[in-house]
């Protein structure tokens, strides 16, 4: 596990292998208190979700598909 600080408004960017495409930009957008708000760039296509909540998320990516089906 990399452990980096950052401040208010500060990035953290990841690259993929090549060095060219950017898969990941977080940016931490407020500070208060224990509580940090962060901001996530990614290609539209990426799924961003809290780790604490993977029921959820499964549920959620269950019901796109069923919904994506129903388009078909």
């Amino acid at each position: 596990m990399l452990i980096l600080s950052r401040q208010n408004r500060e990035s953290v960017v990841i690259e993929g292998a090549d060095g060219l495409h950017r898969l990941l930009k977080v940016t931490v957008l407020e500070i208060n208190g224990a509580n940090v708000k962060l901001g996530f760039e990614v290609d539209p296509d990426a799924r961003i979700h809290c780790a604490e909540v993977p029921q959820r998320s499964r549920r959620l990516l269950r019901e796109r598909r069923v919904a994506d089906n129903a388009l078909i």
